[in-house]
């Protein structure tokens, strides 16, 4: 899991490391804390099964965003 909150610079590369991973198994969940571009723009063009965003309409916290997860 992943809690996201205006991380745009670093979201995709962080994604693309999990993604990249060696595990067969995997899936990773990123909760959008209500950023100011949509963990869903930043990731539009990543086309992966493994891959789950969640978007929160207001922003829980960290703590809130893994509990979303």
């Amino acid at each position: 899991m992943m809690p996201a909150y205006n991380s745009e610079r670093t979201l995709r590369g962080s994604v693309e490391s999990v993604l990249a991973q060696t595990v067969g198994d995997l899936e990773i969940v990123v909760v959008d804390n209500a950023s100011r571009v949509p963990v869903r723009e930043v990731l539009a063009d990543v086309r992966d099964p493994r891959l789950r965003i969640v978007r929160r309409r207001w922003n829980l916290g960290t703590a809130g965003g893994r509990n979303t997860a």
